[in-house]
């Protein structure tokens, strides 16, 4: 890079369309002594895979413009800075101010975003007071380039598309009006890029690095960068391309391959023509914008009740599974209380069995014990008669009688031996 004191600070402001190449200008830029600071935007795959080269703080501050001013990037209409309050204006532009000054600290800086072309009524107060060289690089490429990209990205009608790039590129043109500007054909810059870096660094007055430029087209430059290619006759055959873009287009084009000047009359003509055009369907496209807002407001309420009814279906099943669970905890409970309802009637029946029991052993014990005690009383009649049968015996063995018959029974003893 080139950063001595003999090169004048300068400021490159890469404008136009979204999807025009405008990431790949940029970059060239470094090849030209530019810095681009240090906080860019990353690389999106199957977007812009080699990286946006795009400042993280400018494309905020133009998002935060235009999100104040109620519009967005893609907004046909007209943004409107009376949309703006003033105070916060004021603001942004002070932010802005601060912003590039710092950012280009005297050396050469370059920046992009295709949303400053339109937000020029923005821009052009705050580059007007910063007492730096400021240069522009208008990024061109065929419309239909354009609208076959947002078509695959952004799922945009060509019809709209053609409008975006009518807005942007005549903005462009007009924001860099009396300023020093080139012309940059997309196209051109991949099938040449040492011979359109070495004309752009002559038109805008910076010494081109050959070290760079030889390592940006041998390194940076492919084929994937281009995935369409289409004449500039071919845009004459659409119905969808309003007649001022393709005149401007032929212009554009034109200016490029002849190497005309970036002022030339037949660039101005077709500009003007287009102003007058956007002018005249202003109000179709501030209609066109208030439809395209309340739409995505339907989407975004549909999309909020789309997930409020989700989250319910969420909650319903949830609820559902619960309940399944209950029942099938419920019936696994009914089955273990039938179970022990079970148990319980056993239990009955053989405590009624063993009460029954019970009775009968009580009958049958009452039953023994009546006959113990009949029994204990016949022991106790027998045992007094014994008692007598003793007392007489005795009185008998005791009484004169049976000493006097003592003999004779003695006799009698001997005569049953005998």
């Amino acid at each position: 890079m080139l950063n001595s004191s003999s090169v004048t600070p300068t400021l490159i402001v890469v404008l136009g369309m979204h999807r025009s190449g405008t990431s790949v200008l940029t970059r060239a830029m470094e090849t030209l002594g530019a810095d681009l600071g240090s906080r860019l935007m990353p690389a999106a795959a199957g977007n812009n895979d080699k990286g946006f080269f795009e400042d993280i703080d400018v494309n905020q501050i133009n998002i935060d413009v235009m999100h104040a001013a109620g519009f967005d990037w893609d907004t046909m209409a007209p943004i409107d800075s009376n949309a703006i309050d003033m105070h916060r204006l004021d603001e942004l532009r002070v932010k802005a101010a601060a912003m590039i000054r710092a950012k280009c600290g005297g050396k050469t800086f370059a920046l992009k975003d295709p949303r400053i072309a339109r937000l020029s009524w923005f821009w052009q107060p705050v580059l007007a007071g910063l007492q730096i060289r400021v240069v522009y690089v208008i990024a061109i490429r065929n419309p239909i380039s354009v609208a076959r990209s947002l078509l695959e990205r952004d799922q945009f009608a060509e019809e709209k598309s053609h409008i975006l790039w009518l807005a942007h590129t005549l903005s462009a043109l007009e924001m860099s009006f009396g300023s020093t500007r080139t012309l940059m054909s997309y196209d051109a810059l991949l099938d040449a890029p040492q011979a359109e870096l070495t004309r752009i660094s002559s038109e805008l007055g910076l010494q081109l690095i050959e070290s760079e430029a030889a390592t940006f087209a041998r390194e940076f430059i492919d084929g994937d960068l281009r995935h369409t290619r289409f004449a500039a006759e071919d845009l004459n055959l659409l119905h969808s391309a309003p007649r001022q873009v393709k005149a401007l287009f032929a212009a554009l084009d034109e200016s490029v391959r002849s190497r005309l000047p970036a002022d030339n009359t037949l660039l101005s003509s077709a500009a003007r023509d287009a102003r007058t055009y956007l002018d005249d369907i202003s109000p179709l496209l501030r209609y066109e914008w208030q439809l395209d807002r309340q739409f995505h407001l339907a989407q975004a309420s549909e999309k909020a009740s789309d997930a409020a009814l989700h989250d319910h279906q969420r909650a319903t099943d949830t609820l559902h599974a619960t309940i399944a669970s209950l029942n099938e905890t419920i019936h696994a409970l009914e089955q273990q209380q039938q179970a022990w309802s079970q148990a319980l009637q056993s239990a009955h029946t053989e405590r009624d069995d063993a009460f029954n029991r019970q009775e009968e052993l009580a009958a049958q014990l009452r039953l023994t014990h009546a006959a113990l005690a009949d029994t204990e009383s016949k022991m106790t009649t027998a045992s007094a008669e014994l008692d007598d049968l003793r007392r007489s015996q005795i009185e008998i063995l005791t009484s004169k009688s049976w000493r006097i018959t003592s003999p004779l029974r003695a006799v009698k003893r001997l005569l049953k031996r005998a």
